[in-house]
């Protein structure tokens, strides 16, 4: 009777260090995404600013601000989750591609301007861009492995076994999400026309082809 006893208190004492072995592993994923968020949401700060800087020499605002937009849309329902699904990888993915092709559209902009890159406000904002685009795929790294680290602590055993009992986690999507390279479906073509003082000039316009 004592062996049945001294069994099942270790059993027990087993089980509960597997159930928070599993709800450290992912609150750490909570923590990584909450990370990956904290930098989209300063980069959706920084390009509305960039972009009023930039505003008069684009001749493709409309289709600037339609990209700003569809950004928005893909990371409004991130924002709201503690952890992501598959939904949301597909919707980060998007504003990943949507994002680098609109800071790519900025850059070519202020290098075809002299003003532009004289301005030290605006030289301020392609340094907190980039900085934050550092930042994010940083982030990201984090992000995914903890996420790996999550995966496989509900994978092994014992902890698989306790996993169906309590706490029920399911695993959780890594998001590979490279830099972006510049194929030749979205590199920029250069458009001639005059500036506003009327002198010729070439403003890049990025492909809105999608793979």
């Amino acid at each position: 009777m004592e062996i049945i006893i001294v069994i099942a208190v270790a059993l027990l004492f087993g089980a509960i260090i597997s159930y928070n072995r599993i709800m450290y592993a992912f609150n750490r994923v909570e923590q990584g995404w909450a990370g990956v968020l904290v930098q989209e949401r300063q980069i959706l700060r920084t390009l509305p600013a960039l972009l009023e800087q930039v505003k008069d020499y684009q001749e493709y605002e409309q289709d600037t601000q339609e990209r700003l937009t569809r950004i928005r849309e893909n990371l409004d329902g991130l924002f709201n989750r503690s952890v992501p699904n598959e939904i949301d990888s597909v919707a980060l993915k998007d504003a990943q591609r949507e994002g680098a092709e609109l800071i790519r559209g900025l850059r070519f902009t202020v290098e075809n301007y002299p003003e532009l890159q004289a301005s030290e406000v605006v030289r301020g904002y392609m340094r907190e861009l980039s900085e934050l685009e550092d930042n994010l795929a940083a982030a990201l790294r984090i992000f995914n492995a903890q996420v790996a680290s999550f995966n496989s602590r509900i994978d092994t055993f014992p902890n698989n076994m306790v996993n169906t009992i309590a706490p029920r986690k399911q695993r959780i999507q890594v998001f590979l999400i490279p830099r972006l390279p510049l194929p030749l479906s979205t590199a920029p073509t250069f458009k001639k026309g005059c500036n506003r003082h009327g002198t010729n000039h070439f403003s890049p316009h990025l492909s809105s082809q999608h793979g």
